[in-house]
């Protein structure tokens, strides 16, 4: 249930809505509003709704954000490492220190040292993750030969002929050193990663370079078409806390400022800004506990920069190119 009406007072006059009374919170507020646009209604006022806090869930928290000491952080990781299957947690060392998190050991493959830094950049309280993790095969093969850069790539033909996506994708592969590159042309960014992230899998590769290119032209809408598409899709993301984030778009370039809890929600706002139409995205987002630092003023700050629309936030990697 989004809104308690248990309080709530609604008046129709000549196809207008006027809404009064008490919400929990000011997204109930707005889902007041929109929820009121049913057929036949011609305006809507929700002005006369009150956001009261005490109307809250009581399972909610009381404080938006809750700040985290480095041991709390530390412990949060090391659990979400314990109750992911993709991640072999025996042989993680993590440390933490004013919210960065270094990690260090190892892990079976490639796929498992990118879930074990996006689980981390997850947990409430992360700034910035260090990953160190190195990639070494739990069971070595009998024959030492399958290790080697020509089995690499056999290796990695085989995997990608097996998914029923990547089977009919015409990639070139080569391995240096075990260090994977793929070359071709796809038609979706989600192929494009999708390809990364089967190959990721394989055992021996310590790294994927990404070159195919995708075949993507952007769909012209207008400024005040792609804002109001961003921020409905803010709105409907239970990952983001729309009423904390705000965006200018000029030409098609998606500007957005605000504060986000960690860097899960950060990409989701990146991503649902890409979503709602944006050509480029460029990020000045804070995380809770920036704002204290000695840049206050976000016109003075470096924004991330991204050139192109990354398919799934939750795993795998996306480009951030900081620009001045």
């Amino acid at each position: 249930m989004y809104i308690d009406d248990t309080l709530l007072d609604v008046v129709v006059k000549d196809g207008k809505v006027t809404l009064h009374g008490t919400v929990g919170s000011a997204a109930e507020k707005s889902r007041a509003f929109y929820d009121a646009w049913v057929s036949g209604v011609t305006a809507v006022d929700n002005s006369g709704l009150e956001v009261k806090w005490w109307m809250r869930d009581e399972l909610r928290r009381e404080v938006k954000y809750v700040d985290k000491s480095d041991e709390e952080i530390r412990k949060a990781v090391e659990d979400t490492f314990l109750y992911d299957p993709r991640v072999a947690s025996i042989n993680i060392h993590i440390e933490v220190k004013d919210g960065v998190v270094t990690l260090s050991g190892m892990v079976d493959d490639l796929h498992a040292k990118r879930v074990a830094e996006q689980d981390a950049k997850n947990t409430i309280g992360v700034r910035v993750v260090k990953n160190f993790l190195k990639v070494r095969p739990g069971k070595l093969p009998t024959n030492l030969t399958a290790m080697r850069d020509p089995a690499i790539v056999e290796n990695v033909h085989d995997v990608l002929s097996r998914n029923p996506i990547t089977d009919r994708l015409d990639i070139t592969v080569e391995s240096q050193n075990k260090k994977v590159y793929l070359y071709g042309g796809v038609n979706t960014f989600y192929e494009k990663r999708l390809a990364e992230d089967v190959v990721s899998r394989v055992p021996g590769v310590i790294d994927v370079v990404n070159k195919i290119e995708v075949n993507y032209r952007w769909p012209w809408k207008s400024d005040e078409e792609i804002k109001h598409d961003i921020e409905s899709q803010w709105y409907w993301d239970v990952f983001v806390n729309s009423d904390d984030i705000s965006v200018k778009v000029h030409n098609g370039v998606a500007t957005i400022y605000g504060i986000v809890d960690n860097q899960k929600e950060s990409l989701a706002v990146v991503k649902d800004a890409f979503e709602g139409g944006a050509k480029i995205v460029r990020s000045f987002l804070e995380f809770h506990g920036d704002e204290k630092d000695k840049q206050k003023h976000t016109k003075d700050k470096t924004p991330y920069y991204y050139p192109e629309y990354f398919y799934d936030f939750y795993s795998s990697p996306y480009y951030i190119i900081p620009r001045v």
